[in-house]
């Protein structure tokens, strides 16, 4: 991917979080993990890249692997009273 790729977030990511808010649970998201990957996944990946792209002249030796860079979707519920599986936000570093 070259930074041209990244052309903004849909605006099907907002919907998407909203209704994942609603549903939080396995079943619903299993049967819109394409909306996913689409309104969020992909763009974070596309936005990642750009971004190293334009960065890579702060860092000579390089950014390394971006592909790390997008948080993941899913929660670490083991120690936490709020069970909902999946985030309803998106993250990245």
């Amino acid at each position: 991917m070259s930074s041209d790729t990244f052309t903004g977030f849909p605006r099907g990511i907002s919907t998407f979080l909203t209704d994942l808010a609603a549903n939080n649970n396995k079943p619903w998201f299993e049967a819109h993990r394409h909306d996913y990957e689409e309104n969020l996944l992909e763009p974070s990946r596309a936005f990642a890249q750009s971004m190293a792209d334009r960065l890579a002249g702060l860092a000579p030796s390089g950014l390394g692997d971006i592909r790390g860079s997008a948080f993941r979707i899913y929660r670490d519920i083991r120690f936490s009273k709020d069970k909902t599986p999946y985030k309803t936000h998106l993250g990245g570093c």
